[in-house]
């Protein structure tokens, strides 16, 4: 999903998403490494509102090249 208007806990809100294996794709070939990936689910104290999924990611970048001295 990009870019939708969507209604969120009673606020007008653009919503964008990307599948988990897309967006840890991006991630990869940004050159990051991932350190540590975890999909959770949280619901909101809101009436009406279900759970969501929340991806959290650890990534590093590479070491810069040394020169050799």
């Amino acid at each position: 999903m990009d870019g939708v208007d969507i209604t969120w806990m009673g606020q007008q809100v653009r919503a964008t998403s990307y599948p988990t294996e897309a967006y840890l794709a991006r991630l990869t070939s940004a050159n990051l490494t991932l350190l540590q990936v975890k999909v959770t689910h949280f619901t909101p104290d809101f009436p009406g509102m279900g759970p969501e999924p929340q991806l959290f990611c650890y990534a590093r970048r590479p070491e810069p090249a040394s020169d050799g001295a």
